[in-house]
């Protein structure tokens, strides 16, 4: 979005584009919004974004896994795992 508006000549300070980056997050990701509000090194868009895509990459890490794999054997009998 930022980028969008950047390309059609509007003029952000890097305090407005954090900003707008934050409130355009979904209440879902309030822990975030909380951590970046606060976080002194979020300074910049990129800061954000890399910030951001951190948290994508930790969420995924973290999240559990949601499928039950079987194993057959030629006996016929499943195991569950």
């Amino acid at each position: 979005m930022i980028r969008e508006l950047k390309t059609s000549g509007h003029v952000f300070t890097d305090e407005q584009q954090v900003e707008a980056v934050i409130k355009s997050l979904p209440k879902s990701c309030e822990h975030m919004v909380v951590n970046m509000t606060h976080d002194k090194s979020v300074k910049t868009f990129d800061d954000i974004v890399c910030h951001l895509e951190f948290e994508v990459k930790q969420l995924m890490v973290a999240r559990p896994i949601e499928q039950a794999h079987v194993v057959e054997f030629s006996s016929r009998k499943k195991f569950w795992l």
